[in-house]
């Protein structure tokens, strides 16, 4: 039976029941060995969210299913492609087979790319041991990353056009190719547009000279004074820092009221200690916040500047308390039950994470996109620097805060930071990021326990590269300023 001649429906259900049978796989999967993240929860509190457990676990296999879709599509255009360019006829159970292996190759190529350059999100995202993928992360470099994800699509490519060319010639093509054709326009114009869209603006910057300075602030969660400018191998971690102090005012006595994130947020932009403002941890609710005083952007707000603020998963204090930013480019709060659970059971969350690191991802799954701990710099900077072409488009001063969590624990930074200082022979849990200590109970035993049982050198070495991390980030955001 030749594959043209089936109905479009036919089409999209040949499609669809691969991706549903490989996605119910990995539903089954994540139910059979769950795993929720965030601290433990009674039962007697799930109890109330079984049916919003329901929902935000459908859900997720929804998402699950569209991606699977769009795998098993690759599979479909090898196998028409295939059937056309050699006249052969259709089997079911190889389209099922080719549409299977699709869906593994892909994934299994994306599952690559984050062990590679963001090991952090597969390690939150699974809480698996990564002493498994040892062997394979010493096999990956770019280079093999680039090859596998390229290689095949470019044959993909070509297999099409050379199978649509085939059908030019056919009477058929009308009825056949066309659909196909415009299934294959609407997936792919949105992603390109994005892209073009993305560009065209970073040229449209127009400078206005405002009386007012604009004012751009840079910050990271948990940045120790005394890592700025050390000596690491002869240099130091954070060169392009240096500079900027160099040219800069330097405060060199500037102290944290509290050591948690929330407090002293809103203490460094209300000019109010924790006893004044009331917030002395990060789990507090809004309406115990205190502010007698205004804080930073409503003075600015006041003064005729637009206020804005961006952050990845550390900043989600700046949106939960009123601090008068006009814009927030921020997650919501992070320490919620029902954004703990709308993360889903491991397997799904780790599936969907490999392929929602994007725009997509933080629109429609921003729980998934925005997972504690997983780094975020280059989406941050892409963001920061979105932000600051649209605000000097405009008339009026701004001041924009920019807040990274790339210094914060677990200390999971983005290729190459994460072993950029650390020792090569190092095999053990904390490779990757940190993998103990992460607890108040761990934190109490390991004082009575020699540093080398917590890796303690190794976990240095990882917080010395995103260290340097933020330092290029700083580096990146400042030239762009430039341009």
């Amino acid at each position: 039976m030749m594959l043209y001649n089936i109905s479009l429906i036919s089409m999209l259900a040949l499609v669809v029941v691969p991706a549903l049978l490989f996605s119910l796989l990995i539903l089954i999967k994540g139910l059979l060995n769950f795993s929720r993240t965030g601290p433990g929860i009674k039962s007697e509190i799930l109890k109330h969210y079984r049916v919003y457990s329901i929902y935000a676990l459908l859900r997720l296999f929804l998402f699950v299913l569209i991606i699977n879709v769009f795998l098993s599509a690759i599979g479909f255009f090898i196998y028409l492609s295939v059937i056309i360019l050699f006249k052969s006829n259709y089997s079911p159970i190889v389209f099922t087979v080719i549409s299977f292996l699709s869906i593994g190759y892909f994934s299994f190529v994306q599952f690559c790319k984050n062990l590679l350059f963001v090991p952090s999100n597969i390690i939150l995202s699974s809480q698996y041991s990564m002493s498994n993928f040892y062997t394979l992360w010493q096999w990956l470099s770019p280079k093999k990353i680039i090859l596998m994800q390229w290689v095949p699509e470019i044959i993909i490519a070509f297999l099409i056009l050379l199978a649509g060319n085939t059908l030019l010639q056919d009477k058929s093509f009308n009825l056949f190719f066309v659909p196909l054709l415009l299934i294959f326009i609407v997936a792919i114009i949105p992603y390109v547009s994005l892209e073009f869209i993305s560009k065209l603006f970073s040229f449209m910057t127009n400078n206005v000279n405002n009386k007012q300075p604009n004012i751009i602030m840079i910050g990271s969660d948990t940045l120790r004074k005394d890592r700025v400018g050390r000596i690491r191998n002869t240099q130091s971690i954070t060169p392009n820092i240096d500079k900027l102090v160099k040219k800069s005012i330097s405060f060199e006595n500037c102290f944290v009221p509290i050591a948690r994130t929330a407090p002293s947020l809103l203490s460094f932009f209300s000019g109010l200690l924790p006893w004044r403002h009331k917030i002395r941890d990060n789990f507090s609710e809004p309406t115990d916040c205190q502010l007698d005083v205004l804080p930073m952007a409503k003075i600015l707000n006041n003064n005729r500047y637009t206020t804005a603020v961006i952050s990845d998963w550390c900043g989600t204090d700046l949106a939960k308390f009123n601090l008068g930013f006009q814009w927030q480019d921020l997650p919501e709060d992070q320490w919620n039950l029902r954004y703990f659970i709308r993360q889903g059971p491991k397997d799904i969350r780790l599936f969907l994470s490999l392929f929602l690191q994007n725009h997509f991802g933080r629109l429609f799954l921003p729980e998934i996109f925005y997972l504690g701990g997983v780094p975020k710099g280059k989406h941050l900077i892409q963001r920061s620097k979105s932000w600051i072409t649209q605000l000097s488009r405009q008339k009026q001063p701004f001041f924009l805060n920019i807040f990274f969590g790339t210094t914060h624990p677990p200390f999971g930074s983005e290729y190459p930071y994460y072993f950029k200082y650390a020792d090569p022979n190092y095999w053990g849990e904390s490779k990757f990021s940190m993998a103990r200590l992460t607890e108040p109970e761990e934190i109490i035993r390991s004082q009575k326990e020699p540093k080398e049982a917590f890796d303690l050198d190794q976990i240095i070495d990882l917080y010395d590269g995103t260290v340097t991390n933020f330092d290029d980030q700083v580096a990146d955001i400042l030239a762009s300023i430039k341009e």
